[in-house]
């Protein structure tokens, strides 16, 4: 059995787990489901103490958690944009850090090798592992903002910076809007389709802002203030991921983190604006792109630091990139 150690590190927590998987289990569809988890465990980050307080406390998780086994490699999931072949954060806004060379400081206390990715290209690649190979896959995870990842041929793709699936910077308003994005930029599919978006039309159709359980109680009521809000914030997701669905012909697309949460009403009004958004031809064979609700939860970027740390043991040579003889990404020679 190889132990695998998974976190995901987020600007307000840290997700950590330590995994048992089968020697020959790479990852295939379905692969995932049958690792047996050994612990599990969540703490706040404390970002306001700095990159080397928090890398050390994720390596003190691993260790707590393997207890006196040995971890053989370490996924780490991140906020980025990141530099995964020098694993490295190149900027964390949630963190505060700026080129901050993760992997080298957390592979000096864990003794093991350390794989950097973002952390919805993992739930991308968590979400892919659980399906029967759906080939291209994208995901969206709406939250406070809009993330993106994309897996092609069982593979992440990253593009040629590190920056492929940044689904909330696609511009959906090309004459701008009244709302900036924290990218700088106007006219962003974040500024429209977030729950930070969601929040913000709630607030101006009920004159204050809504918690969760609230809104699942206006929506439970057909309170007609929240339902418009919630189906023009669905629009123009459907709006983004339609145009991601133009470029890339996905089989599947899933949609994940809170704003998902709303369910089976939210999702429906989200298919139906892909649908009417893409040409004819995309309907062939199978009907069309397939948008489905997430299936792993919170767990998902966990759970594909986990599948990565395996992936890139098993293809064994150096990791990270950082004699530039491999791209770790695919594990192929550079």
């Amino acid at each position: 059995m190889t132990l695998l150690g998974a976190l995901d590190l987020g600007g307000t927590k840290i997700l950590a787990g330590v995994f048992e998987a089968d020697d020959l289990d790479v990852g295939e569809p379905a692969g995932l489901t049958a690792w047996r988890p050994v612990g599990r465990r969540q703490v706040k980050t404390r970002a306001e103490e700095g990159p080397e307080a928090v890398v050390a406390r994720m390596a003190d998780l691993l260790r707590d958690l393997a207890g006196s086994r040995t971890v053989r490699a370490v996924g780490l999931a991140s906020p980025g944009p990141l530099d995964t072949r020098r694993g490295v954060i190149i900027h964390a806004p949630n963190l505060h850090w700026r080129d901050v060379p993760v992997v080298e400081r957390l592979e000096g206390l864990v003794g093991a090798p350390v794989f950097l990715d973002n952390d919805a290209n993992l739930a991308a690649l968590a979400e892919w592992s659980v399906r029967d190979g759906p080939d291209p896959l994208l995901l969206a995870t709406v939250g406070t903002g809009v993330g993106g990842g994309i897996v092609i041929g069982g593979e992440i793709f990253h593009g040629f910076r590190d920056a492929a699936g940044e689904l909330g910077h696609i511009t959906v308003a090309a004459g701008g809007a009244p709302v900036e994005c924290n990218c700088g930029n106007r006219g962003c599919l974040e500024t429209a389709a977030s729950g930070s978006a969601l929040q913000r039309r709630l607030r101006e159709r009920l004159g204050r802002d809504v918690t969760a359980g609230e809104l699942a109680r206006l929506l439970a009521a057909g309170d007609p203030r929240a339902l418009e809000a919630v189906s023009e914030t669905a629009r123009w997701l459907g709006v983004g991921l339609a145009a991601a669905a133009a470029l890339l012909d996905p089989e599947v697309i899933v949609v994940g983190g809170g704003v998902a949460g709303l369910g089976e009403p939210f999702l429906r009004v989200v298919r139906e604006e892909v649908r009417a958004r893409l040409m004819p031809a995309s309907w062939r064979g199978k009907g069309g792109p397939q948008v489905e609700a997430a299936r792993l939860g919170r767990d998902a970027a966990l759970l594909g630091a986990a599948l990565l740390a395996r992936r890139r043991l098993a293809v064994g040579g150096p990791h990270n990139g950082k004699d530039g003889k491999r791209d770790p990404r695919k594990g192929d020679p550079a």
